[in-house]
C-alpha cells in the first residue's frame, strides 16, 4: 500500500493473494522494489508507483528478500539464500549483473546503503551474536562496527553518512541507538519498556522515526517529497 505522509489517500499498489512486502522506494520516487511469493518463492520485483510495469528481477529457488536501492538508483542490494546461506548480493536495477558481496555460513543482511553509495551496512550473525558490520559496496574492507553479546541489528545511515542508527537489545529491551561510523560515541536514543524497532532518518532534519507505543508498523518507509 501507499499513502500520503498524513495517513490519507491510502491506495493498494499490489493486489495478489500471495505475500507482497518489504517495499523499497527508488531514489527518484518512480519505482518500488518489493518481495513477493506470487510465483511460489520469495523473489524481488519492481513496479512503477502507479502499480503498472511489474517486473520480476530475481528468479531462483533460494529465498530472495530485503531489497535496497543504491542512491544513484542503478543497483539493488538484497539478501539471498540461493547457496543455502543468507548472504548479500547486488544486481543492476534491471536485474542483470548479479554479484555476491558476502560469503559466510551465518546470516548476513538486510543491507543498507551509505548516502554516497560507497559502503553498505548490515547485521550479521557471523561471530555468534548479531552485530553491525560495514563493508565497501564491492564487498571489500569488511569491518565490525558493534561488538556486544546482545542483538544489534537493522542499521540505518544518517543522511550525512557520519552516523548509523540501529536497534539493540543490550539493555534487555529493544531500543534505538546511534553510533558514529567509526564505532565511537554510542548513544541510546529511546528508553521505554515497549520495544522500539526499524529506525529511519528524516532527510531534512535530525530526527528518527520508529513505531509508536501500541502500534505496529510492518516494514514502513518514509519517502521524501521531491517537491
Amino acid at each position: 500500500y501507499v499513502m500520503d505522509s498524513s495517513g490519507n489517500n491510502l491506495r493498494n499498489l499490489t493486489n495478489h493473494p500471495a505475500y507482497d512486502g518489504q517495499p523499497s522506494w527508488s531514489p527518484d520516487g518512480r519505482q518500488i522494489a518489493f518481495v513477493s511469493e506470487r510465483d511460489l518463492n520469495y523473489e524481488v520485483y519492481v513496479t512503477d508507483v502507479d502499480g503498472n510495469n511489474l517486473r520480476r528481477l530475481t528468479n531462483h529457488l533460494g529465498e530472495d528478500e530485503s531489497p535496497s536501492w543504491s542512491l544513484d538508483g542503478r543497483q539493488i542490494a538484497f539478501v539471498s539464500e540461493r547457496n543455502g546461506r543468507f548472504n548479500i548480493y547486488v544486481m543492476d536495477s534491471s536485474g542483470n549483473n548479479l554479484r555476491k558481496l558476502t560469503n559466510h555460513p551465518a546470516y548476513d543482511g538486510p543491507p543498507n546503503w551509505s548516502p554516497g553509495g560507497q559502503r553498505i551496512a548490515f547485521q550479521s550473525l557471523r561471530d555468534g551474536n548479531f552485530n553491525i558490520y560495514v563493508m565497501d559496496a564491492d564487498g571489500d574492507n569488511l569491518r565490525r562496527l558493534t561488538d556486544h553479546r546482545a542483538y544489534d541489528g537493522l542499521p540505518s545511515w544518517s543522511p550525512d553518512g557520519r552516523q548509523i542508527a540501529f536497534v539493540s537489545e543490550r539493555d534487555l529491551n529493544y531500543e534505538v541507538y546511534v553510533t558514529d561510523v567509526d564505532g565511537n560515541n554510542l548513544r541510546n536514543l529511546t528508553n521505554h519498556p515497549v520495544s522500539d524497532f526499524q529506525p529511519d532518518w528524516f532527510n531534512s532534519a535530525g530526527y528518527l522515526v520508529t513505531p509508536a507505543v501500541n502500534l505496529m508498523t510492518i516494514w514502513g518507509q518514509i519517502k521524501r517529497n521531491s517537491n
